[in-house]
């Protein structure tokens, strides 16, 4: 067994791989055995590292193992350009490594997993939808109709990125240094705005912009996130009128088929006068979203859900970065994504017109109630 395994990666390869010293000789010369009596496979590589690369991706399950060989051997001859790394072959590949397509981080994830990091647009949804392709298809359509129906929420030049970045610096929204024990992002939102300074559309905008943000590590498409939405430091009747009841129902659909992994959604000292308009929120949320939600009367209750030490200082006794640090620290994520990305559904044309099951989801801009909008 090689040395170079943590305690902890040894550990898991007891518990998740049930390997031990003598299955692994036992699994390793079946295999020998089964490669050299095969019918159509020769010259296999008996290299016991790539033998062992094979049973433990198998988990030990022999009939599979067998079969991944199989289908290995034949689509390296199928595809044997694929594998062939010589010469100017060998040197485009690396070219294309170069430009970062494909990044293979240079830490590994808390459980010892090595994380690669593609620009692939489709991984964030496929992965937020667990691979199930109808639901991936459905959050892609939903989050094209979502940025077109309100394309101003996605735009991040000029003076709409300055003000978005203005609020970012209020810490009205802060992405904490450090994420959980299960790698879970977690983003708090202590909602005091200067609302002669600031519309809700520089915060929908900044919403959107950090979304797209998240969607696109590759640690929260696989931990998720938790948002947490303290409103027990105080606001005003002025405050809430700020938003439209259509943006806000709106804003919590785009939640459902946004692809980041919600895993905890947490509002904080909600005033009564709230209560409604939290209630018209929640129908557009999915019934997982729900579930999730949890709404609490104190800050000091979020402690079930995260450890407090990783708070900002300025909220917790026991937090190890101030405020200022953790803003700092995400900045240029956020500026990457918004000066150099975009959003990379703003050219999709969409005629809302032709599109009969999602319009109950939108009304005419002129209406700033639910008056016509059906809520299934």
């Amino acid at each position: 067994m090689s040395s170079s395994l943590s305690s902890n990666q040894l550990e898991k390869l007891k518990r998740e791989i049930r390997e031990c010293s003598e299955r692994r000789e036992q699994s390793l010369n079946q295999l020998k055995e089964w490669i050299i009596k095969h019918p159509f496979i020769s010259n296999f590589n008996m290299d016991e590292t790539i033998l062992l690369a094979f049973i433990r991706a198998r988990k030990y399950r022999m009939d599979r193992v067998f079969e991944s060989i199989d289908k290995s051997s034949i689509l390296m001859k199928v595809h044997n350009e694929w594998f062939d790394y010589k010469g100017e072959k060998l040197q485009r590949g690396v070219d294309l490594y170069d430009t970062g397509f494909l990044k293979v981080m240079k830490q590994r994830d808390n459980e010892g997993r090595r994380i690669l990091h593609s620009d692939d647009i489709f991984l964030p949804f496929l992965r937020a939808k667990k691979y199930e392709m109808n639901k991936t298809y459905e959050s892609i359509e939903k989050t094209v109709f979502f940025i077109k129906h309100h394309k101003n929420w996605s735009d991040w030049r000029g003076e709409n990125l300055k003000r978005v970045i203005d609020l970012y610096d209020t810490g009205f929204l802060v992405v904490l240094k450090e994420r959980d024990y299960e790698g879970r992002r977690i983003i708090v939102c202590r909602n005091r705005l200067d609302i002669a300074k600031f519309t809700a559309d520089d915060v929908f905008r900044l919403y959107v912009l950090l979304f797209t943000a998240l969607q696109n590590e590759e640690a929260t498409q696989i931990c998720g996130a938790i948002v947490i939405e303290d409103y027990s430091l105080g606001i005003t009747m002025n405050f809430m009128m700020m938003f439209p009841i259509k943006h806000s129902y709106d804003f919590a659909i785009q939640l459902k088929s946004t692809p980041v992994r919600l895993k905890h959604l947490l509002i904080v000292g909600l005033p009564s006068f709230a209560t409604n308009a939290l209630n018209i929120f929640k129908h557009g949320l999915s019934d997982t979203i729900k579930k999730r939600l949890q709404v609490l009367n104190e800050f000091c209750e979020i402690k079930k859900y995260i450890d407090m030490s990783l708070l900002p200082k300025e909220y917790s006794n026991s937090g190890k970065y101030s405020k200022a640090e953790m803003l700092e620290a995400f900045k240029p994520w956020l500026l990457y994504h918004a000066e150099k990305i975009g959003n990379i559904f703003n050219n999709v044309e969409v005629d809302f017109r032709k599109v009969d099951a999602y319009k109950h989801h939108y009304v005419d801009e002129n209406i700033g109630s639910f008056r016509k909008l059906e809520i299934d």
